[in-house]
């Protein structure tokens, strides 16, 4: 395919329809609005297609990033320190099973130190992740009491 032809086609590119969009002060607006549907059947996907071990990990991704968004992260120690945040579940094998977005929620105090915050992050997602999937739940119970334990 010619680069031309392919810039255009990802000009065009579209997963949501634009009129659909809903206003940002709502309380139910989503970041992820344009790429939602995507994102949710890649999630769904990895679930239908392979079933994970006993032995899961929770990991927290940077995916490089340059362009415009407010929950772009920055973060000075890792090698991509510009990027989008995402929290990953993966087998052992390195299998991804399940990953959220961190879109910076305001649901936390902001006078909190950053560690805390990971921490209250990342709990929010864990049991989003133990939530979403029932099967499934006594796996993740194992690492959320874990998780629990080591994060008071």
């Amino acid at each position: 395919m010619p680069r031309d032809r392919f810039l255009m086609i990802l000009k065009f590119l579209h997963f949501s329809d634009n009129s659909l969009k809903e206003s940002r002060d709502s309380p139910t607006y989503d970041r992820l609005w344009k790429v939602r549907k995507v994102f949710d059947s890649f999630n769904r996907i990895f679930k239908e297609v392979y079933d994970p071990t006993e032995n899961l990990s929770f990991d927290e991704v940077i995916i490089k990033f340059n362009g415009r968004v407010l929950f772009k992260q920055y973060i000075p120690k890792k090698r991509k320190q510009w990027g989008l945040k995402m929290y990953k579940i993966e087998d052992a094998t390195g299998y991804t099973y399940d990953t959220r977005v961190y879109l910076d929620s305001s649901a936390h105090q902001t006078h909190q130190s950053a560690a805390s915050k990971a921490c209250f992050y990342a709990e929010r997602i864990l049991v989003e992740f133990k939530n979403s999937d029932a099967e499934r739940n006594e796996k993740l119970n194992e690492a959320f009491i874990q998780f629990q334990t080591w994060s008071k």
